[in-house]
């Protein structure tokens, strides 16, 4: 049966897709490398289209080193070129974070400041036993709301760190539908990569949608250290959960989101019994949809060790995994599922409409970039929200407007 479907996912994928997802493995066994030398070899393999997916997909560190250890012989000289660059850049780029994390875990210890790193650095260093095989473009800490504003002073204070984007809305409305504050440092005044730290007061969407989580997180965490620094951490299957979420709420567009939940997995050890409590967890959080598109897409495409029961439990309460991966046949970008609205992820009437006041409250930055409204037009934001949010489920879900009708009745 395995066989079978991995035929029918080769079927699917281009070779290129392909070799990116093996590549992205953490350890190749011998069959592996056996069909990524098949599969380097063809004549007809972009190496150019295969740089293009490994950026795309934020996996070009691993895939760079599994290639320069395993097949050398084959890597063309640009391509190379091109991945060494790149790769001098991450070098550079997770050791200024680093450094800045460091910092910041130190001072918030020091001030009695509560903090969970929100993957990142930590969770790099956990599955991946180093600090440069994935892409690190900020860091995120996730702190009790009424520490906010202290650990903001300390930030600005001690560190010089200021918010990226001063908001109109005052903190206390942030604070209620928002999840987190973006406060960047720059070294020099036309810094182009400046450290970038988001407080986070939830981890996903903001403390109305997340208070659940927030309650069983804060409650249940535990001491750790990084680095011997000291800092908290979330029980396990929490940690799941927010890479559940992160992950479908980003339609997990890109491959480097499933493979660290694919690593979690794995670096976990889940028993029978953590596998029950992610799943009691899951529902009582309102994350089980969440739960299982995360889930069955790292079954299907890394063949994570999830028990076969957690996954019907989950259909039973949603769909079936086979509509999850009924593509339109115009979608060519991995992975290949149906395209999922953060809407129909909510599982009760209640989050979904708290999470679409959310969405028209705060419009998304490509909207506000697009259409520049004076402020007393910012109402306008509202229904220009809704329709393109609308817009954007018809056209990748539906091939006729027959169709959507068929579909909303």
């Amino acid at each position: 049966m395995k066989t079978k479907k991995k035929k029918e996912n080769n079927f699917l994928l281009s070779p290129e897709q392909n070799a990116l997802l093996l590549l992205s493995n953490k350890m190749l066994d011998n069959l592996q490398k056996t069909e990524l030398l098949k599969i380097l070899s063809r004549q007809d393999f972009d190496w150019h289209q295969f740089f293009k997916f490994s950026f795309l997909h934020s996996l070009w560190p691993i895939v760079y080193n599994k290639l320069k250890d395993n097949f050398p012989f084959l890597l063309p000289p640009d391509i190379d070129l091109k991945f060494s660059l790149l790769y001098k850049h991450i070098l550079k780029r997770n050791s200024l974070l680093l450094d800045e994390f460091k910092k910041i875990l130190f001072l918030f210890h020091e001030d009695g400041i509560q903090t969970i790193s929100l993957k990142g650095l930590d969770l790099c260093q956990r599955l991946y036993e180093d600090f440069f095989s994935k892409t690190i473009t900020d860091i995120d800490l996730l702190v009790p709301i009424p520490d906010i504003q202290k650990a903001i002073v300390l930030l600005h204070s001690k560190l010089g760190y200021n918010p990226y984007n001063p908001s109109s809305f005052k903190l206390s409305s942030l604070f209620f539908w928002e999840k987190d504050l973006t406060l960047i440092k720059k070294n020099f005044e036309e810094d182009l990569a400046p450290s970038i730290c988001e407080l986070h007061w939830a981890p996903c969407f903001n403390r109305v949608l997340d208070k659940r989580f927030l309650e069983s997180t804060w409650e249940e965490s535990s001491m750790s250290a990084f680095e011997g620094i000291p800092l908290q951490r979330m029980p396990k299957e929490n940690e799941l959960l927010f890479l559940l979420a992160h992950g479908s709420k980003h339609r997990w567009e890109k491959l480097s989101y499933l493979l660290d939940l694919h690593q979690f997995i794995l670096w976990a050890n889940f028993s029978q019994q953590d596998w029950q409590r992610v799943i009691e967890k899951a529902f009582r959080f309102g994350w089980s949809r969440f739960c299982l598109f995360g889930l069955a897409l790292s079954k299907k495409y890394y063949e994570s060790p999830i028990p076969e029961p957690i996954l019907e439990v989950l259909e039973r309460h949603w769909i079936k995994r086979e509509t999850l991966f009924s593509a339109p046949p115009k979608s060519s970008s991995l992975p290949l599922i149906r395209h999922v609205t953060l809407f129909e992820l909510f599982d009760s009437k209640k989050t979904k409409c708290l999470f679409i006041l959310k969405s028209l409250r705060f419009p998304s930055s490509e909207i506000v970039k697009t259409y520049r409204l004076p402020s007393f037009l910012s109402f306008l934001y509202i229904p220009l929200s809704a329709f393109f949010t609308i817009r954007g489920w018809i056209q990748r879900n539906c091939n006729s407007l027959r169709e959507f009708i068929r579909r909303v009745k």
